[in-house]
């Protein structure tokens, strides 16, 4: 089996930092216990030579989902065994890319026809999704990692996983980018240095989304699910309103990550957060107000 733990890290750290920091920056996670501030203190409170040292322990909660889960990301890759998942789906997958490569310009009419409309309306919710877009799931579900620490480490497991079986996947097609199909395209972003198909982002955000929607039906929270559904649809699309996605590319991601998240769903390794995340669900406000006395 061919793992790719770092690839698409490093291209989207090449290509979209500033995003990607952005994106961090913004996301509900805690920050880490004294962080900073806009600007240094340069003279500290504490009298030369009376340094009394506090017995201080690191919490958990303060410790980022992204990198929480990075220990059992190696575990998870190897319990779904990628080789056998991207098998079973390489019939569909080669379907999808037949009918997109068809009609390339049918196939490109987001990216063609309507980045205009697109880009006023959404310039920049795609840009800042151009990184890790966790922090949007964050915000529909009004989640924070003291509250709800395992919902978004499952988030961010399965965000990391899906990142990892999607590029295994582009490496299986190779395909080029839109900008290199039709020329005078101008992405509004940087191409990212990787194929083209699937869009990762379809397959993250796809994966997050049915992963929660799964968990919110069991929790009795099927009001999220068509939030979450919207969401995912969006954040592919943005790509290739973007110009660095075809159609195809956007519909073999959703593909894979509904089939992804139930498989990942599934496994004995996502047992303990699965059953935290669920009573985290549960437990989410539904925005009820008593009445006035």
């Amino acid at each position: 089996m061919t793992v790719f733990p770092s690839g698409h890290g490093n291209s989207h750290g090449n290509s979209h930092g500033n995003s990607h920091g952005n994106s961090h920056g913004n996301s509900a996670a805690a920050s880490g216990p004294a962080s900073g501030l806009a600007v240094p203190i340069m003279v500290t409170l504490i009298p030369p030579g009376d340094v009394t040292p506090i017995e201080a322990r690191y919490s958990d909660l303060e410790i980022h989902p992204d990198l929480w889960v990075l220990p059992l990301v190696p575990r998870v890759v190897t319990a779904l065994d990628p080789d056998a998942f991207v098998s079973q789906l390489d019939a569909e997958l080669q379907d999808i890319l037949c009918e997109g490569n068809a009609d390339v310009k049918l196939d490109l009419e987001r990216g063609l026809l309507k980045r205009e409309d697109a880009v006023s309306l959404w310039g920049g919710e795609i840009i800042d999704q151009s990184g890790n877009f966790q922090h949007y799931f964050h915000a529909l579900l009004s989640l924070n990692s003291r509250g709800h620490p395992n919902l978004m480490r499952l988030m961010a497991l399965v965000y990391a996983v899906a990142g990892i079986v999607g590029m295994q996947i582009k490496f299986k097609f190779m395909r080029g980018r839109p900008a290199q199909v039709w020329p005078g395209l101008f992405p509004m972003l940087p191409t990212p240095p990787h194929p083209s198909f699937p869009s990762n982002h379809a397959t993250q955000s796809t994966t997050v989304a049915v992963t929660l929607s799964e968990l919110a039906q069991e929790a009795e929270r099927g009001e999220f699910v068509p939030f979450l559904t919207a969401l995912a649809h969006r954040i592919g699309e943005n790509r290739e309103y973007a110009g660095l996605h075809f159609a195809s590319d956007t519909r073999a991601g959703d593909r894979i990550g509904t089939e992804l998240a139930k498989r990942l769903l599934a496994l004995p390794e996502l047992a303990t957060l699965r059953a935290g995340a669920l009573g985290e669900l549960r437990g989410l406000s539904r925005g009820e107000r008593d009445d006035p006395a």
